[in-house]
C-alpha cells in the first residue's frame, strides 16, 4: 500500500510503487489542480468541492463530447460531470454521484509529447488490461488497480485508484507518430465505495468512442 499527500488538491506519490504512474499522470495533476483550485480545504485529493465546480466549469448530465480531442462517453444514470477549466480547458471533466461524495470519476485527455511517448506506450503494454476486459473503444487499453492510504484534511482515508489508459495516433510518418492522444479514465474511491464506483467505472468506459476526424484538434 502506498502513502500520498495532497499539494494544492493534486495527489503526490510518496512511495517507490508509485512513481511510475505518477509520472505518468503529470497532465492529469494539473488537469486536476485547474478543476479543484477553489475547492474547499480538507476535500479529498481528487474529489474537488463540487459547491465550487458550479460556480467555475461546464455541467453534463446524460453524455459528454468533446470535438477538439475527438471522443465522447456516456453518463451513468445519476452521475454530473464537471468540465476542465483554465489553463486547461476542454481536457476532459470530472464526475460525482449524488449518493456518495467517497468517490469521483474523472476523464482526461491531452496530446503525448513525442519525447515521452515510448514511456508511454510501455505503460501500457506492461499494464494491459486483461483479456475479455472492456477496452477504450478497441484501442490497447491499460488497467491499473492501486491502493492508498491518503491524508485529507487531517483524516487518514483509505482509497482505491483504477485507471484505465489508451492512446490513440493519427498515423505514422518516417517511422514517427504524426500526433498521439492519451485517454484515461479515473475512478478514485474509498474502499467502502469501490464496488460501486467500479461498475460506473465500466459503464463509462464501454461507452466510449473516438470520433472521426472531421477538421484538425485545436491544442489547448
Amino acid at each position: 500500500m502506498s502513502t500520498t499527500a495532497c499539494f494544492n488538491g493534486a495527489r503526490i506519490a510518496t512511495s517507490s510503487r508509485m512513481k511510475g504512474l505518477a509520472m505518468l499522470r503529470t497532465h492529469s495533476l494539473l488537469i486536476t489542480a485547474a478543476l479543484i483550485t477553489t475547492a474547499a480545504p480538507g476535500g479529498y485529493c481528487c474529489c474537488p468541492d463540487q459547491a465550487a465546480l458550479v460556480k467555475h466549469s461546464s455541467q453534463y448530465r446524460t453524455k459528454y463530447v468533446n470535438i477538439d480531442y475527438r471522443f465522447s462517453v456516456d453518463l451513468p444514470h445519476g452521475m454530473v460531470g464537471f468540465g476542465s477549466v483554465t489553463p486547461a480547458p476542454n481536457h476532459g471533466f470530472v464526475a460525482f454521484h449524488p449518493g456518495s461524495s467517497q468517490f469521483c470519476l474523472r476523464v482526461d485527455v491531452f496530446y503525448v509529447n513525442p519525447d515521452d511517448s515510448l514511456k508511454h506506450h510501455q505503460f501500457i503494454s506492461e499494464h494491459k488490461a486483461p483479456a475479455g476486459r472492456t477496452t477504450l473503444d478497441h484501442l490497447e487499453t491499460a488497467d491499473s488497480v492501486t491502493k492508498v492510504e491518503e491524508s485529507c484534511g487531517g483524516r487518514q482515508t483509505s482509497r482505491t485508484l483504477e485507471t484505465v489508459v489508451a492512446i490513440a495516433s493519427e498515423g505514422v510518418v518516417n517511422g514517427f507518430p504524426v500526433e498521439e492522444m492519451e485517454y484515461r479514465v479515473v475512478l478514485d474511491a474509498a474502499d467502502a465505495d469501490y464496488a460501486a464506483g467500479q461498475a460506473m467505472l465500466k459503464q463509462v468506459v464501454e461507452s466510449f468512442r473516438r470520433l472521426h476526424k472531421a477538421t484538425a484538434p485545436k491544442r489547448r
